[in-house]
């Protein structure tokens, strides 16, 4: 890889184990061969696309994917070296070629492989890559690459439909389509369609419910028809909310953060916010939102809040020193949950003992004249107001 990317294209390295009495010494033996430069990329079997736009993507994948070089030096370095005179420079490989320059085969091929998962998503299902072929001039020191492909048709979608959805009605679900008819068929939009038809039934409580695409393609007419068919299970709702782990926070606090109660539709974009809103309170090392045996289809599922409180309290000290206040002393006290209301109290104090040294207006003061102390009181509310019941 190392010369292919420098234009060594007919490069060989083999590998030999040479025993030399207790030890084993393994050698590599190099044949560099002349260094080539890519005259020609030759691309067939293409027609929808013209070979000049196939070549720019190739580029454009190589050039996307190359590795940084191990072996480039900074400029740098190599000046340094050079200006030392007992130092004799070390012979600088040639710089490597850009991806698309040189005749890497395994890069090429990746680079093609690439092209083709694109074409099938642009609806051309059957698109298969069939190799290259490399012709090298020795004489002119130039190397010629054919790519060949095969596209096959591109196939078109007719028609989309949906079957099994008795709650949500067609054309609300077919605002959800990530394609439409007279769109290629890409079977990544086709899987995106049933997830974003999935949310649409998750956000109404239908938790079980199962959408799975089938794919009709008429060959002759290269024209498919998508229907999506549903099975939409029990719509899911509320049962006990059950709450374990706030040992300090007041029950009423912790269930004023839950957009889900008894009896509300289940939603796990309601689940997942109800877990922030419990973890902004900043009382709560974990927080952990679970319905009560999820693989059992029901009507019902009590939801489990499970809760790890943090530390009571944190007391922070430090000790420094300053020219300007001289000695000083800070202490920092936080209570996340003052009267189990989830009301952050925190306490900061600063004492200074200035000298006279670099204070020249405290001299003839007292020890006592002479200490500076500053504190802070604060109450933070995060989410919550002030009074709760």
């Amino acid at each position: 890889s190392f010369y292919r990317a420098r234009g060594f294209a007919a490069v060989r390295v083999d590998a030999q184990e040479v025993r030399r009495g207790r030890e084993l010494a393994v050698v590599f033996h190099v044949d560099e061969g002349r260094r080539y430069r890519l005259a020609a990329v030759e691309v067939q079997g293409v027609s929808f696309r013209d070979a000049r736009w196939v070549r720019e993507r190739l580029a454009a994948f190589l050039d996307q994917d190359a590795p940084e070089d191990p072996a480039a030096e900074s400029d740098g370095a190599r000046l340094l070296e050079a200006s030392i005179p007992a130092v004799t420079p070390r012979r600088v490989p040639p710089p490597a070629l850009l991806p698309h320059e040189a005749l890497d085969d395994s890069a090429w091929d990746r680079a093609a492989e690439r092209l083709v998962d694109e074409w099938r998503g642009d609806g051309f299902l059957e698109a298969v890559y069939l190799g290259a072929t490399v012709r090298l001039d020795a004489r002119r020191g130039t190397a010629e690459l054919t790519l060949r492909f095969r596209e096959g048709p591109r196939t078109l979608v007719e028609a989309i439909s949906f079957e099994g959805n008795a709650s949500v009605p067609a054309p609300e679900l077919a605002r959800e389509a990530r394609f439409a008819p007279g769109d290629p068929l890409a079977f990544q939009k086709v899987e995106a369609t049933r997830a974003a038809l999935l949310r649409v039934y998750n956000a109404r409580g239908y938790l079980y419910a199962h959408v799975e695409p089938r794919e009709q393609i008429d060959r002759v007419r290269q024209l498919a028809s998508v229907r999506f068919v549903v099975e939409e299970g029990p719509q899911v709702r509320v049962g006990r909310v059950l709450l374990t782990g706030h040992h300090r926070l007041k029950e009423s606090v912790v269930r004023k953060q839950l957009t889900l109660a008894e009896g509300d539709l289940v939603d796990p974009e309601q689940l997942t916010r109800s877990q922030s809103a419990l973890l902004r309170l900043n009382v709560f090392r974990s927080v952990s939102l679970r319905l009560q045996e999820p693989d059992v289809p029901q009507g019902t599922k009590d939801l489990a809040v499970d809760m790890v409180e943090g530390p009571w309290a944190t007391l922070q000290t430090g000790v420094g020193f300053s020219l300007a206040d001289g000695p000083r002393a800070a202490l920092e006290w936080t209570q996340p949950d003052f009267l189990s209301r989830a009301l952050e109290l925190s306490t900061h104090v600063k004492v200074n003992y200035p000298l006279v040294v670099f204070r020249p207006d405290l001299a003839g003061k007292d020890f006592g004249e002479r200490i500076e102390a500053h504190g802070d009181l604060g109450l933070r509310a995060p989410g919550l107001p002030l009074v709760s019941t």
